[in-house]
């Protein structure tokens, strides 16, 4: 959440004149807000897929989604602020959406060894998903 309002908030401030629409800026920022919400569908899916390997349906299927989805959300967090040239993303220099994409990296920092459980362990217990759910909970209201 912290990374779409940090997205919105920037996207408002840039805010281009209709006809000026297709400048490389424009662009830039409009991909800025897609992965950014692309990212709290990644986070989403995490859960989905922790919820269905404890609960023992297609285990080996859901660990790849699980681990392509925590690829995928660290590749996009480094890209939103270092910039990757595979997704045309430049170096963000946005104070304040730095300061967001900070935040969301510390949230990051205690929802993904949560999330990581569930790719080492052979069946998670309830326990397991509790402490997932408090984690997402936290993490995606921000």
């Amino acid at each position: 959440m912290r990374l779409a309002v940090a997205m919105l908030g920037a996207a408002t401030v840039s805010f281009v004149p209709p006809v000026m629409a297709q400048t490389p800026a424009a662009d830039e920022a409009k991909l800025r807000v897609n992965l950014a919400g692309r990212q709290r569908m990644l986070s989403q899916r995490m859960v989905k897929s922790a919820c269905f390997i404890t609960m023992g349906v297609d285990v080996d299927g859901q660990k790849d989604v699980l681990k392509s989805s925590i690829e995928t959300f660290e590749k996009t967090a480094k890209a939103l602020q270092i910039g990757d040239e595979s997704l045309g993303l430049g170096l963000e220099n946005n104070p304040a959406i730095l300061v967001g994409l900070a935040k969301v990296d510390e949230d990051w920092t205690q929802f993904a060894p949560v999330c990581r459980i569930f790719l080492m362990v052979n069946r998670p217990t309830l326990r397991h998903w509790g402490k997932l759910m408090r984690q997402d909970c936290t993490f995606l209201k921000k």
